[in-house]
């Protein structure tokens, strides 16, 4: 099994061209595997900004998630859903923001926001 992209096309070599459910799965392993690829270049230019606020990052997952972009454990363990990788880089960027800043504080509400509009419109421009 292999995909690979040419263009704005998908080119896929299976055993079975008819096999339906082994061209998604394909199809699902790339986009993972481009995914984690993506947001590992994408989170190290927010660190500084988080780490002066006293943030660390033990573990950042990714995985297809149904009706989530992200989220974050107490045990600061961000989430990314791998289906965000379809996503303009600028969206994916807020994501990630959104995430660290949970990392700050939990829930949304007026605090959480706060710190949220402060970094990422910093943070847009870098």
């Amino acid at each position: 099994m292999r995909v690979r992209l040419v263009g704005r096309f998908f080119e896929m070599e299976l055993p079975d061209p008819n096999d339906r459910e082994k061209a998604g799965k394909a199809m699902h392993q790339w986009y993972a595997l481009h995914a984690e690829n993506l947001f590992s270049r994408r989170l190290p230019q927010f660190m500084p900004v988080f780490k002066n606020l006293g943030v660390s990052i033990v573990e950042v997952r990714c995985r297809r998630m149904k009706k989530r972009w992200g989220s974050c454990s107490p045990k600061e363990v961000i989430l990314l859903n791998t289906e965000l990788v379809k996503a303009p880089v600028h969206c994916i960027d807020y994501v990630i923001v959104h995430e660290l800043c949970h990392l700050i504080h939990p829930r949304h509400d007026k605090i959480f926001y706060r710190p949220l509009d402060n970094n990422y419109a910093g943070l847009e421009k870098a």
